[in-house]
């Protein structure tokens, strides 16, 4: 395991240059990759829907931004939130109440879901003229006092191509070989399946199977574009989004300095011996293209215990459940956990689990805890190498 570990990490590198090519070469020549990408950077206005992408879409009636960007923006197009909240913009148009509690300046953006129902409770409305208005849900009102709400931010959209290619079973078959070693850390996880029956591996309770159903849904979710035929995924604008999605390149792991070297290298090996690498599977072999996809994710759903729960239940995943997050351009993420509640590393590992220990990383947050100084230096400084 730990000569796997370092392999993984030494030749991460190598295999993400590579996929990088690979997804160039596909994507150089695409036009749709072209037309995605100047939807996912430009704005989005309060026009009708002109139901396609050569002509700015209309913001829906209620919306949290007014592009894709405006979400993914960091630490450039295609990432997560930054740290400065760019639905600040628009919340400027709000009484001021809404804006302190709900849209802070710093952080990235917010997505609120309802615990009632589990839908997402926009930000604003249209209210006409081109102007955005407080929205309707009194929640949105009453701010921090109302607990129905919980929030996710954006995570990165970096390398999903490669994720998408991988078929059900390059996800399903490791699972099969590590059940014994994971049942001694108290690790169990589960698949997410569609109504269709693929496993699903996007979004942050892995409720999708492709990112054309991903993007569809977050175009009516976020931005209200609401036609049935961009909603569904099955529209020639949502395609074109979803091709330049695929053309990103997976971030390639920090080459360590010569005096990085054996920290980088202790840090994995610890990483394995408190269970992190059980679900932060280093990496996933496309059995068709015979390439490594280095994303530190098995991919599944895990009950991470009622600290974390945002009581919002998708597909499989109740509302203690997430998907392992990918690991692969960890060091560019200025906020972390499904909600950004903690911006280091070792604040984010200590969320892993709960105070009744309920959490299936209970017993690798246990001996992370316990770490020697120098253990978890390397630790750190390996997760700050990814």
């Amino acid at each position: 395991m730990k000569t796997l570990r370092w392999l993984a990490f030494t030749v991460a590198v190598v295999f993400s240059w590579k996929a990088t090519a690979q997804v160039k070469r596909r994507s150089d020549k695409s036009e749709s990759v072209a037309r995605g990408k100047l939807a996912f950077v430009s704005g989005f206005t309060f026009e009708a829907n002109s139901g396609a992408f050569d002509v700015k879409p209309g913001l829906g009636p209620r919306f949290n931004l007014d592009s894709c960007a405006g979400c993914h923006s960091h630490p450039g197009v295609g990432g997560s939130g930054g740290i400065r909240n760019p639905q600040m913009a628009y919340a400027s148009q709000l009484p001021m109440a809404v804006r302190r509690q709900l849209i802070p300046e710093s952080g990235p953006p917010r997505q609120y879901r309802s615990r009632r129902t589990g839908g997402l409770v926009p930000l604003f409305r249209d209210a006409g003229q081109g102007h955005a208005c407080p929205p309707a849900h009194p929640c949105l009102h009453e701010g921090a006092a109302c607990s129905e709400l919980v929030y996710r931010i954006p995570t990165p959209l970096f390398g999903l191509g490669l994720v998408e290619d991988l078929s059900d079973d390059d996800i399903l078959s490791p699972r099969a070989g590590e059940s014994d070693i994971k049942a001694q850390f108290g690790i169990r996880g589960i698949v997410s399946r569609d109504a269709w029956g693929r496993v699903g591996r996007f979004g942050q309770k892995a409720k999708y199977a492709t990112l054309a159903e991903f993007i569809g849904d977050a175009l009516g979710d976020e931005m209200g574009v609401s036609t049935d035929e961009l909603r569904a995924g099955a529209g020639a604008g949502v395609e074109d989004l979803a091709a330049f999605v695929r053309s990103l390149p997976p971030p390639a792991p920090q080459v360590p300095t010569l005096g990085k070297v054996e920290s980088v290298f202790r840090g994995g090996e610890t990483f394995d011996r408190i269970g992190c690498g059980l679900c932060h599977t280093a990496f996933i072999q496309n059995r068709r293209t015979k390439g490594k996809v280095v994303l530190y994710s098995d991919l599944l759903v895990h009950s991470m215990g009622s600290d974390l729960a945002d009581g919002v239940a998708e597909g499989a995943a109740s509302g203690k459940d997430f998907r392992t997050a990918l690991l692969w351009g960890l060091r560019y993420r200025a906020y972390l956990m499904h909600d950004g509640r903690a911006t280091d590393l070792p604040s984010a590992i200590a969320a892993h689990d709960d105070a009744a220990g309920q959490s299936e990383a209970h017993f690798s947050v246990s001996q992370f805890l316990r770490l020697s100084a120098e253990d978890r230096e390397n630790l750190l400084t390996f997760l700050g190498h990814l």
